[in-house]
């Protein structure tokens, strides 16, 4: 199989929901080299415009490009375009093998793997890039070097399964990850960038045990909720082992924050020798079940009575600061130190119990937000812990805090709908706006009611402002709208653009109507101009203020028009004067009056021309039979003259000449006498009659279009 006539496709590598992945060799290319295309399929559920998505793909795929070309552990970019609705990459293939089918390894391979990768890390993060789908078989290591090489960037596949809501956000329709690998707030559609470091931490889980790191192959700690996947390690480096677990905590606060700190942290100390290490190993009390921590005094300083101490304890940050403050103080004072300790812990866990029992109480009651708020006071307060059941307490919160989270926004959800149903939009998108991003599904739908919400709320003031014809007015129904609604979305500037819209057509209005008055009364106005000045104003209020104005102009127009036809009549240009009453129409306050007028005239008019036909085809006859020209037309002019009709000479004279020169020609063209019919054409053409010129050429130059006459002389003019 080929495509586009140059990837000889070798084997299927792969398919899912986002595509195909297929290893080929590029024929074009001297080498043969072996490429891997990756085909991508748009996820379009929302029926979104598909530029959005093309956008994005082009956008992800240019920072795919970039990273390749500038660091030796990401494949290099070779292509990328669209085909047919599809999307397709083609990427540099790497030999090698996967982290899936090497593992286990020793903590030596680990940890060499692990620096290596936090570097590549480093760099994607620096280029604002999450990978989001880091686990075993997207790391390669490289037969060429042994180097562990980065793969399968998720933000390609995201572009794919992008929409964009009318506010102007962007979300994806699908979530990019790998169960057991995907860290708590992307499994929610909310990746960071330590995301990928809780996904870099359980691939060295599956790296160092070969078991996946979920419940159903690796044991969880019922107290502290973690993994205890050192059982399943004989030998391990310490330093590794603790900087994995601290990659892997639910909680994105208790991670370590950038790639750069986690590899800093690996690197620090790494010379300690391998040993038998059981990390959740930890000692109990005989008579209490709580976790005690190890303490180990490694140095106290000899007591000297002459120096005068004082003692202050400030809250420690982390079990670090905690043992170098006991270590600092000496035997007494550690004694004294942990007992102080002790009992700020107890207090702290004490107060986060009865928190998380009060959170408890609020979401077995629908208190949604109570509940949500007392939670995040609860996680606060277990961050502090460090011994007493830490991990159990925070892992209790933060689910809590989940289900008082989904539940809140459902409820706010309700309410939106319930204002929205109730005519009361402005609260409604109060409530919505209090949803979080935390839920994609309920988010989106709260984005949709905000945005019918804002609509229906502009459509009511746009009415209002049509109505009413004031702009304040109606400006003042949205306006609040400018104080809760995000600058930079898309609400903001409708309602924004609206309402300078409102203001800026409201003068124009005003102004129009002012000039269609002004014209109206002059004394002798532009009536079309004042009617097409007051009939260009918008809005049903403008419109009804400017129909007497166009009432106004337009009867004084049609009565202009009527006294201009009087004129005409007057003038003796009947059929002048019949044409412009006949402009006219019913609905004009001076039609009835010009009706009667147009009666009597166009009977005037019918006799005019019945006569001069009779005249014309008997009075004439005999001059024109005589050849008589100038007698037949003094008589046809006297006959206008007689009619009253003097301004209608030029129109019949033309009609004459057409006539007289038709009758003629027939009967010449049937004798064949050319000179006699060039004598006729100019015996009327006063300006022409006493030029000398060629019989022929004259006939056949004029032949085609003598005075409107046309005539079968082809073989005349041979």
């Amino acid at each position: 199989m080929n495509l586009f006539d140059r990837y000889k496709i070798e084997k299927t590598l792969g398919h899912g929901g986002f595509g195909e992945t297929f290893l080929a060799k590029d024929t074009r290319m001297p080498s043969q080299r072996l490429v891997v295309i990756k085909k991508l399929k748009p996820i379009n559920q929302l029926n979104v415009d598909d530029q959005i998505i093309k956008d994005s793909f082009r956008k992800e795929a240019a920072v795919l490009e970039k990273l390749g070309e500038s660091h030796p552990n990401i494949p290099k970019l070779y292509e990328y375009f669209e085909y047919e609705s599809e999307f397709y990459i083609i990427q540099e293939y790497i030999e090698g093998k996967t982290l899936a089918e090497i593992s286990p390894v020793s903590s030596e391979k680990a940890f060499s793997i692990l620096c290596s990768i936090l570097e590549t890390l480093q760099y994607v993060h620096d280029n604002k890039i999450i990978h989001r789908d880091i686990k075993p078989e997207n790391i390669i290591i490289r037969d060429a070097d042994q180097q562990p090489i980065l793969i399968d960037f998720g933000a390609v596949k995201d572009s794919m399964g992008k929409v964009k809501l009318n506010s102007g956000s962007t979300v994806g329709s699908k979530i990019i990850g790998t169960r057991g690998y995907m860290a708590p707030e992307q499994s929610q559609g909310y990746p960071i960038f330590s995301s990928d470091l809780y996904s870099l931490g359980r691939t060295m889980i599956f790296a160092l045990t070969g078991k996946i790191p979920i419940a159903d192959e690796i044991e969880i700690n019922p107290l502290t909720g973690e993994l205890e996947w050192t059982k399943y390690v004989s030998e391990i480096d310490d330093k590794l082992a603790y900087v994995i677990n601290k990659a892997n905590q639910l909680s994105p606060n208790l991670r370590y924050p950038t790639a750069k700190e986690m590899r800093q942290d690996l690197m620090l100390n790494s010379q300690i020798k391998t040993k038998v290490l059981n990390l959740n190993s930890q000692k109990k009390s005989a008579n209490n079940s709580q976790e005690i921590p190890d303490i180990t005094i490694l140095s106290s300083q000899p007591h000297n009575k002459n120096i005068k101490t004082s003692f202050s304890f400030v809250f420690p940050q982390s079990p670090d600061n905690i043992w170098k403050l006991l270590i600092a103080g000496g035997a007494s004072c550690t004694i004294v130190a942990i007992s102080i300790f002790t009992g700020f812990q107890w207090a702290i866990k004490n107060n986060t119990e009865n928190l998380i029992a009060e959170s408890e109480t609020y979401y077995q009651n629908q208190k949604h937000e109570d509940c949500f708020n007392t939670v995040k006071k609860a996680i606060n307060e277990s961050k502090q812990l460090f011994i007493f059941d830490k991990n159990n307490l925070f892992n209790r919160a933060i689910d809590l805090e989940n289900k008082c989270q989904v539940a809140y926004a459902k409820k706010l959800l309700a309410n939106a709908q319930s204002f929205e149903q109730n005519g009361n939009y402005f609260d409604a998108i109060k409530e919505a706006q209090k949803i979080s991003n935390f839920d994609s599904v309920i988010f989106q739908k709260a984005e949709i009611l905000i945005n019918e919400s804002v609509n229906t709320m502009l459509k009511d003031a746009e009415n209002k402002y049509d109505i009413s014809g004031d702009s304040t007015e109606a400006s003042e129904l949205v306006k609040p709208l400018l104080n809760i609604l995000p600058q930079n979305s898309q609400f903001y500037t409708n309602v924004r653009d609206s309402i300078n819209k409102w203001q800026k057509e409201e003068e124009s209005n005003k102004s129009k109507l002012d000039h269609a008055r002004a014209e109206l009364a002059k004394s002798n106005p532009n009536w079309n101009q004042a009617y097409n000045t007051a009939n260009s104003v918008t809005t049903t209020y403008y419109q009804k203020l400017a129909e007497p104005l166009k009432d106004q102009a337009f009867h004084g127009n049609n009565k202009s028009r009527f006294e201009s036809a009087k004129a005409q009549y007057n003038e003796g240009n009947l059929k002048g004067a019949v044409d412009l009453v006949k402009q006219i129409p019913s609905n004009a306050s001076i039609y009835s009056e010009a009706s009667n007028f147009l009666s009597e005239w166009q009977s005037e008019l019918n006799n005019l021309e019945a006569d001069v036909k009779n005249f014309l085809e008997h009075y004439f006859e005999e001059d024109i039979n005589n050849e008589q020209w100038e007698d037949g037309w003094n008589h046809l002019s006297y006959e206008f003259q007689r009619q009253n009709n003097n301004s209608d000479v030029e129109t019949y004279k033309d009609w004459w000449r057409n006539k007289k020169v038709y009758i003629k020609t027939i009967n010449l063209l049937e004798t064949r006498q050319k000179s006699t019919l060039v004598k006729v054409t100019y015996s009327i053409d006063d300006q022409d009659k006493n030029k000398s010129v060629d019989t022929n050429t004259v006939w056949c130059l004029r032949e085609d279009n003598w005075y409107g006459f046309k005539f079968e002389t082809r073989n005349f003019c041979q």
